[in-house]
């Protein structure tokens, strides 16, 4: 039969998938975002330059080989060594690519891992559900932006949980997934932490087998078992060893809490309005059908479902897991025919999902967050450094600025200092600190993007005697301490504080381009406005928070007081 004689709708289906990998590609092609990318980056190349792993940190001058408040912390071994060979191939991608490389290697992953997934789907259940779920999980994955060796993860969690599953289906080529099993979580191991998830469903999955042997339930797979233990057993052949196990129990709860993605989805839905509408979507459908088919479903089924929704509660981190294991309850849903009026419902559902009105795609590219000229600038002018730098901007500057050590980066080494740096940035004992620990240069932002506020550390920075402004632009100031050794810096790059104030404008402008009615944004541009004596602008700045929330009386006032002064 041509194509030519097949009905419409059975055309559009021929054509359907591999036009919407296309556009999936596409839309997973955003520019990076995530400041552990650089670190990631950064060791890799360390590696590949030195041909062995660090044994200390060779980017921060206050970390050695071990936590001098916790000794007995393993927590700079295990992220100095668990992501070797990830960060081995980022950065090989990365040498030849630049950040299109990184940018085309998540599109590729993401696009791989959806076809992996549909083909699992389609084996499970036909029509409609597998398009849904596939949508779904695509909707999730576009919100985790995700250039680390934690994108290695979401491909090799599912394919093993694939092959856990499938080793028991009467078609399946047994002895093949059997052997596949053991090399895939040794690859898993050396690429990245979360290895001790696969490890923690296999056992789930050999005590759930040997359980049901010992009822004669089933019949006893003695291949199986000796899989099952040497695919966990082998995972200890990696340069961290059992570190892994360790350190996740023993993280500072202090520094833990700090961190965005370890808020639990219910924090971040009900206090911060982060919603993911595929993931409750998802949480909803899978709750429902564990209810209604808890007697039939099998055993391994409920048990790694409901393992890793429990898990997806504790922190944002871990959401994208329960979809990809949606296969495993895919069977459990009805058979729903995908026809015309049910393709257009599911594309309506994508296109709402997807719709995001300042997303940009095909963007090879850094995003506009990090300081790309303010590290030219410390890379040319190179100030006297022990350099103190945001948090979030440490890996870039370990990656871009290899010539200079810095405080701190997404690693989170020693995570006491990861707590002081934020402490310092809210203006809290920043002189002791930097006095402490001889703290030169300093390369920050001058406003936080979440609470939109002006970080105090570079207020008062911008107002000190003993420190000068050298460089600014909307995203990064640069100040150095007034010693003889920076006196041609500072004679050559003096800024004012209009400079100062001016950034803060550009900063808040250049945030209100993907929030323009955020009231703090607005608040910030007009207070500098205001200090900056642009009266016009301050009070059309002033005028825009009263739109945005009428009972702000800071912005009344202020309003009042500049046409008061007219």
């Amino acid at each position: 039969m041509s194509v030519n004689s097949l009905p419409k709708f059975k055309i559009m289906q021929i054509y359907m998938v591999p036009l919407l990998c296309v556009a999936l590609f596409i839309l997973f092609t955003t520019p990076v975002t995530d400041g552990d990318c650089f670190w990631h980056l950064a060791s890799g190349r360390w590696i590949v330059e030195h041909l062995a792993l660090p044994a200390s940190d060779p980017f921060s001058f206050m970390v050695t080989d071990h936590n001098p408040f916790r000794p007995d912390s393993a927590r700079i071994p295990f992220l100095l060594k668990q992501y070797w060979l990830g960060q081995v191939i980022m950065y090989m991608i990365w040498k030849v690519g630049g950040l299109a490389g990184i940018v085309l290697l998540r599109a590729s992953v993401y696009t791989a891992l959806l076809i992996l997934l549909f083909r699992w789907l389609r084996s499970k259940n036909s029509g409609a559900i597998p398009v849904a779920l596939a949508l779904l999980t695509a909707a999730m994955l576009s919100e985790i932006p995700n250039e680390r060796p934690q994108l290695f993860s979401f491909i090799l969690m599912p394919y093993s949980l694939f092959l856990l599953d499938s080793i028991h289906e009467p078609k399946a080529r047994k002895t093949l997934h059997l052997l596949l099993l053991p090399a895939i979580m040794f690859l898993w191991a050396n690429i990245h932490g979360a290895y001790i998830l696969g490890v923690c469903l296999i056992i789930g999955a050999l005590g759930i087998h040997i359980f049901l042997a010992s009822l004669k339930k089933i019949s006893f797979d003695f291949r199986f078992v000796i899989c099952a233990v040497l695919s966990s057993a082998i995972t200890l052949l990696n340069p961290a060893g059992a570190l892994a196990w360790i350190e996740i129990f023993n993280t500072l709860p202090q520094y833990a809490a700090s961190i965005y993605e370890n808020l639990s989805p219910f924090h971040a839905a009900l206090r911060l309005h982060d919603f993911h509408p595929s993931y409750w979507i998802y949480i909803f459908a899978a709750s429902l059908l564990l209810i209604l088919n808890f007697r039939t479903i099998r055993p391994f089924h409920l048990f790694v479902t409901t393992a890793l929704v429990l898990l997806s509660f504790t922190a944002m981190r871990y959401m994208i897991f329960p979809l990809l294991a949606a296969p495993l309850i895919a069977g459990y849903m009805p058979e729903i025919r995908l026809d015309l009026p049910k393709g257009a419902a599911i594309a309506v559902l994508a296109v709402a999902l997807f719709w995001s009105p300042g997303r940009e795609v095909l963007a090879f590219r850094a995003a506009p967050s990090f300081p790309v000229e303010a590290t030219a600038f410390i890379n040319s002018a190179t100030p006297a450094a022990n350099l103190f730098n945001f948090y979030d901007w440490g890996g870039y500057l370990a990656l871009n600025a290899p010539g200079f050590k810095t405080f701190g980066d997404g690693r989170g080494l020693v995570e006491e200092y990861s707590l002081l740096e934020d402490r310092v940035m809210n203006g809290t004992g920043w002189q002791e600190t930097f006095d402490r620990y001889r703290i030169t240069a300093v390369i920050i932002p001058g406003m936080s993007a979440l609470p939109g506020t002006v970080y105090p550390l570079a207020e008062a920075l911008s107002s000190s005697a003993m420190w000068q402004l050298v460089f600014a632009d909307d995203k990064a100031l640069v100040f150095i301490r007034l010693l003889p050794e920076n006196r041609k810096i500072s004679e050559t790059y003096h800024l004012d504080r209009r400079f100062f104030l001016n950034h803060l404008v550009k900063s808040a402008e250049r945030l209100l381009l993907s929030d323009p009615d955020r009231e703090e944004y607005w608040v910030t541009k007009a207070n500098a406005l205001q200090l900056g004596s642009n009266m016009p602008e301050a009070a059309a700045a002033y005028r825009q928070v009263l739109r945005i929330n009428s009972g702000n009386e800071w912005a009344r006032r202020m309003l009042i007081m500049l046409e008061s002064a007219k």
